[in-house]
């Protein structure tokens, strides 16, 4: 939908009429065009911002469990979060090793 109120609804936004068009909100995304609703970020990603075509993967150090979430949390401690895009910790730490809360790495 351009300023004029023609067209398919711009990436980043949502129409859920001919004539509304809204930014998508933090939590969400809006990829491609004609999107009708926001889409939620999904468990293992986040989005801070708003009018997003897509969420980031939740970084080593930290895990996102939820849905819509904004900011990533950081990785319990007695856990090594190592990977891009975690819903949650699977990977405890190692037996003899101290793995403070945001342990990102095995170089222990």
């Amino acid at each position: 939908m351009t300023p004029e109120g023609v067209g398919p609804c711009p990436t980043g936004f949502f129409c859920p009429t001919e004539t509304e068009a809204f930014i998508c909100p933090e939590g969400h995304y809006c990829p491609g065009t004609a999107n009708v609703r926001p889409l939620r970020c999904y468990p293992g990603t986040f989005n801070p911002n708003r009018e997003q075509s897509q969420c980031s993967l939740c970084p080593p150090g930290h895990v996102c469990p939820d849905f819509n979430m904004t900011v990533p949390l950081i990785c319990p401690a007695g856990f090594v979060c190592a990977e891009f895009g975690l819903p949650e910790p699977v990977v405890q730490c190692p037996q003899g090793y101290f793995c403070p809360a945001g342990t990102l790495t095995f170089d222990l």
